[in-house]
């Protein structure tokens, strides 16, 4: 009985570490350097139906989020920023998926708007 039991552990053990996931990290891209946007309250939403609320930590770090596989649409916001978006990640059976979004401070235009804008005059 306690084989069993220790194999039954084991084997939760094993599989819960080999489940596929997402880590979500935020930063904020100045002069090309990437900085991490630290202790920062964030709402995450998946693919319009998967809603969380988390802290970002030293490293811009949101946390780990078990997924099914598939691919997703992942997005993170804060009243300071302008909603970050990333599309097409792909999370693939036992393997963990960085997903790093750069976001803008609120009231900011991205380089790639300002570029538009200046070919379209």
């Amino acid at each position: 009985m306690k084989k069993l039991i220790i194999f039954s552990i084991l084997f939760l053990f094993y599989k819960s570490s080999k489940a596929q996931c997402i880590f979500v990290y935020a930063s904020q891209r100045i002069k090309g350097v990437e900085i991490p946007i630290e202790r920062t309250e964030f709402d995450i939403v998946i693919n319009d139906t998967i809603k969380k609320h988390a802290t970002s930590a030293n490293d811009g770090s949101l946390g780990r989020i078990s997924l099914p596989q598939g691919i997703y649409e992942v997005k993170i916001s804060n009243p300071e920023f302008n909603i970050g978006i990333k599309k097409n990640v792909i999370v693939r059976e036992s393997r963990t998926t960085d997903v790093i979004i750069n976001l803008t401070m609120a009231g900011t235009v991205k380089e790639e708007d300002k570029l538009k804008k200046i070919i379209q005059d």
